[in-house]
């Protein structure tokens, strides 16, 4: 208790010790006090905290209330301070270790308020833990950690703000997402994006994905088309097939050279110029599956046509057809040229087989087969069937039995 001059000597809680006390005259009501008493503090002590459990103010309102524990070993100890220093409250008492519980009533919060420039201060390796030890926030005087022993949640009403070329990290450094107020980088051995449901991931029109550090390689879409940019190559590769839909095609260069499947196992190869063939191996082969029906040979330029049917009908059958307008007599409708080169390395046709139109009424159609050789450097017709299977020599003597 502190010392007033006028009206009380110092005292202390001393087991023993007769201290003057002032007496109030009237009881202590109206707080009139006249003169001293001499009595044992110990006896005042006691029955002071018999009856008394709170403090109350010039309006005798409470400011302090007071809950006695019988028994009680452990208490609260508020210590003042010097000029500079900050007053303390303390858990006190005879066990070692004591916890400080604030505690507010019903819903209410317990608020921590600093000076207009303070802090809420919380030494280094001292932790705040919340329901208990499984979710904590401990700084050690370099870095901060928020654990959990479930899910760490973060809720706002606006944005949560890292700042620039500051990053968070997964697992260790190697796992990281960072900012630099102009790109966002996320780094690590491997990213991998999981949707739940069905769900996508979605990237804004205009906005694309690049790879490698050149950006050459690229996929990016203008809310129509998706293009698929490379400097290189690109390869597509999978454990089964690249499935394209029914009528949706691939076209080079323009859609005047494109390949496209319909719903009926159609396949169309069209281009506006030449379509060429090529490979490494020894033969272009066309197959249905299971059997190679066309086959072209790369080293010997042989063409090889295979059917497999074993009834008695014609086949493989090689058909040269002319079609569009109306053909009319003479018209020459399809022919085979055999050419090689001569000792100029000219390319000369040395012989040809054709056939001919000769009547082209419905019903009375005739046509002939002609046999042209090259002879002394014309191309001649030499041998003709017409259609009443008449042989005809137009020039040069038909020679029976004879090798050449």
């Amino acid at each position: 208790m502190a010392t007033n001059t006028s009206d009380f000597y110092t005292y202390s809680k001393t087991s023993g010790s007769s201290k003057n006390l002032q007496k109030p005259l009237d009881g202590g009501d109206n707080n009139v006090w006249g003169t001293y008493i001499n009595t044992d503090l110990d006896t005042v002590v006691a029955a002071v905290n018999a009856i008394s459990n709170l403090i109350a103010d010039a309006n005798e309102n409470e400011l302090i209330d007071f809950t006695a524990t019988g028994s009680a070993v452990n208490h609260i100890q508020v210590t003042n301070a010097a000029s500079g220093n900050p007053p303390q409250i303390a858990s006190a008492g005879d066990d070692t270790n004591i916890d400080l519980t604030l505690a507010a009533k019903g819903t209410g919060d317990v608020n921590l308020t600093p000076g207009s420039t303070g802090d809420v201060n919380i030494p280094i390796n001292k932790g705040i833990t919340f329901g208990d030890v499984g979710e904590k926030v401990e700084g050690d005087g370099t870095d901060l950690t928020v654990s959990s022993s479930n899910d760490l949640n973060l809720t706002a009403t606006t944005d949560i703000n890292i700042p620039q070329d500051v990053g968070l990290t997964f697992g260790n450094d190697g796992e990281k997402i960072e900012g630099n107020a102009t790109k966002l980088d996320i780094a690590a051995a491997e990213i991998d994006f999981s949707i739940e449901g069905s769900g996508d991931i979605n990237i804004p029109a205009n906005i694309g994905l690049t790879f490698a550090s050149d950006k050459n390689d690229k996929i990016e879409s203008n809310d129509t088309d998706l293009t698929v940019n490379s400097a290189g190559d690109i390869n597509l590769t999978a454990g089964n097939d690249v499935n394209l839909p029914a009528q949706v095609g691939l076209t080079f260069g323009a859609d005047t050279e494109k390949l496209e499947a319909d719903a009926s196992n159609n396949m169309t190869l069209s281009a506006a110029g030449d379509i060429t063939l090529s490979a490494d191996g020894d033969n272009i082969n066309f197959n249905d599956g299971t059997t190679s029906r066309f086959e072209l040979g790369l080293d010997t330029g042989d063409v090889t046509m295979t059917d497999t049917d074993g009834g008695g009908g014609i086949g493989p059958e090689l058909k040269l057809s002319r079609e569009g307008g109306t053909q009319v007599a003479t018209d020459v409708i399809g022919g085979v040229t055999f050419a090689g080169q001569d000792d100029g390395e000219n390319t000369t046709n040395y012989s040809r087989i054709q056939t001919v139109v000769r009547v082209v009424t419905d019903g009375s159609e005739d046509g002939e087969l002609e046999i042209w050789t090259m002879n002394s450097g014309t191309l001649t017709k030499q041998f003709v069937i017409d259609s009443n299977g008449t042989f005809l020599l137009p020039s040069g003597t038909l020679t029976i039995g004879a090798t050449s």
